[in-house]
């Protein structure tokens, strides 16, 4: 009966020293994606591949650059497989990621629109799409911040 006696009191201070600390020390609210993105975090410069899924010339790959300016401004270049280079210009959505692109291949008549998304996630913002050429050309584009 002595041992109940005392460990009740011990049992009471215990608590009263844990629960105020779990108070203080708050929990990470789940996941471990690291530390969001703010939508002002998509201004900067791109690169990416697309890859043609569809036309005449299906599995041909291209590099390209795109810069998202403050004011949503995008701009870049793309240079595919075979030297041929285009100029990009458009307006990415600072607020939803979403972007609109216009393509128009340099000496040619040959010109397109891409359309997509820029995400967020943890410290690093990627990017899908897809895009239509004039040449009838279709494909995927992907994108990450440099």
């Amino acid at each position: 009966m002595q041992k109940m006696k005392m460990a009740k009191p011990l049992l009471v201070a215990a608590m009263l020293c844990v629960v105020p600390m779990v108070a203080v020390v708050p929990g990470c609210g789940g996941g471990n994606s690291g530390p969001t993105v703010p939508a002002t975090s998509l201004v900067g410069n791109y690169t990416g591949t697309s890859r043609v899924t569809q036309g005449p010339s299906v599995g041909e790959t291209a590099q390209f650059t795109v810069q998202v300016s403050s004011n949503g401004t995008s701009t870049g270049r793309v240079i595919d497989a075979g030297g041929n280079t285009a100029t990009i210009t458009g307006t990415t959505n600072l607020s939803s990621g979403a972007f609109t692109l216009t393509l128009v291949f340099d000496g040619s008549d040959t010109a397109g629109r891409a359309t997509g998304t820029l995400t967020p996630s943890g410290s690093t913002v990627t990017g899908t799409g897809t895009f239509e050429l004039t040449n009838t050309n279709k494909g995927t584009i992907t994108l990450r911040k440099a």
